[in-house]
């Protein structure tokens, strides 16, 4: 088994460099620029939009883009610097760079681009800054200096996966944030969809060719077939505006410290449970459906038979057992989906999780936070298919991963 583990996540690692490449050419192609999106304010100059886009660096070739995204940038240098050694009022001697003052090449007049700039003792970003200095003071150049400046970026393969356009945080602490929405959620909606689904699909299988067979199998093709964001829309006018019986939607009345616990808020996850359970529980019973169909002529049923067993215990015991090794495909994503969200139905109802977070994202060409959620997104991808070949041999001992 754990020979079989490491290979499958040996063979995973091109699986995951082909989508990270797949995806930065994606957001690559996509219209607008990063530049554009951080310097929206009116007063931006264009020499602080260059001097931010060498500091991205999106002005260098493609491929040199995605290896800085991968590996990080902090060994090369992006920018060179001119640092202006002053003397202040009092003798003081302070350093300023080129993006604090300008220099007039005929007078060598030295002029602020701002009414007030930090001087340093050093020329060095990173330097602590011990002063300021303002337009009228008097200003006087002993030097200058070239020095190079590296990047700050580290790269996705050492956890960095830059700064959120929009919220100024790490994608992964706002990813992070909100997780549990998610996972709450997609628990609900997964339990009962299995709870639902699949003694559906043992009484259809047992019942084949009847009313209650005709019945699921109706119900499943609809329950397929019904756009989830149309049908949530129906629920949210008829339970929640005409009846009045259920919140419009979010995860709980606002309050201090939180929402409460689960069970003190149940009716704000009725009716998105309701539309995300409904494709799970169409999907599940008729895999279950068809897979008992397959075992339930078998010979050991025909044996439990002849020893007298229970019909119960023959199908939801030993039948279900053997009928419920496809579910393991469908159980291995859609475990790891905990950790998803559900972009349409969280921006329906409003539901604070992964998913809605992803959307706003999208929208907002926050490609910092894009990129995070899909690369953690193809990680889970990943071993969500792992977790179902370990499924196939948690529910048929015969089955062994060598």
């Amino acid at each position: 088994m754990i020979r079989f583990i490491f290979r499958r996540l040996v063979q995973a690692i091109p699986t995951f460099f082909g989508i990270t490449i797949l995806s930065y050419t994606i957001m690559l192609l996509a219209p607008g620029d990063p530049v554009s999106i951080m310097t929206f304010a009116p007063g931006t100059s264009q020499e602080e939009r260059d001097a931010l886009a060498r500091q991205l660096g999106v002005n260098d070739p493609p491929l040199m883009q995605y290896l800085r995204w991968l590996i990080g940038d902090d060994w090369l240098v992006v920018n060179e610097l001119t640092w202006y050694q002053v003397e202040l009022e009092g003798g003081v001697q302070a350093w300023l760079s080129d993006q604090q003052v300008a220099i007039d090449d005929n007078t060598g007049e030295i002029s602020l681009l701002a009414s007030r700039q930090p001087y340093r003792l050093e020329p060095d970003l990173n330097a602590e800054i011990v002063g300021r200095v303002g337009r009228r003071d008097p200003i006087q150049l002993i030097g200058e200096t070239e020095v190079d400046v590296y990047g700050e970026n580290y790269g996705i393969l050492r956890g960095d996966f830059g700064t959120s356009f929009r919220y100024k945080e790490n994608p992964l602490k706002l990813i992070a944030e909100r997780l549990p929405a998610s996972i709450e959620l997609n628990i609900a909606v997964l339990v009962v969809g299995l709870s639902i689904g699949m003694p559906i699909g043992v009484l259809a299988a047992v019942w084949r060719g009847k009313f209650f067979d005709n019945a699921s199998r109706v119900l499943a093709v609809v329950g397929d077939a019904v756009p989830n964001f149309w049908l949530a829309l129906l629920l949210i006018l008829f339970f929640g505006v005409y009846l009045d019986i259920l919140p419009l939607g979010d995860r709980c009345d606002y309050q201090r410290g939180g929402c409460p616990a689960v069970w003190l808020r149940l009716e704000y996850m009725i009716l998105p449970t309701t539309v995300m359970a409904l494709g799970v529980v169409a999907g599940v019973s008729r895999l279950v459906r068809a897979s008992m169909l397959d075992n339930i002529s078998s010979d050991f049923v025909r044996t439990a038979r002849s020893k007298g067993l229970n019909d119960r215990i023959i199908w939801f015991k030993h039948t279900l057992r053997n009928a419920i090794i496809p579910v393991a495909t469908f159980m291995g994503p859609a475990i790891v989906s905990l950790l998803g969200g559900a972009v349409i139905i969280e921006q329906i109802f409003a539901w604070p999780g992964v998913g809605r977070l992803l959307l706003q994202a999208v929208t907002g060409q926050d490609y910092p936070l894009v990129m995070a959620s899909v690369v953690i997104g193809s990680i889970l991808t990943i071993i969500g298919y792992l977790l179902s070949d370990i499924l196939y041999a948690v529910f048929d001992p015969r089955i062994r991963l060598d």
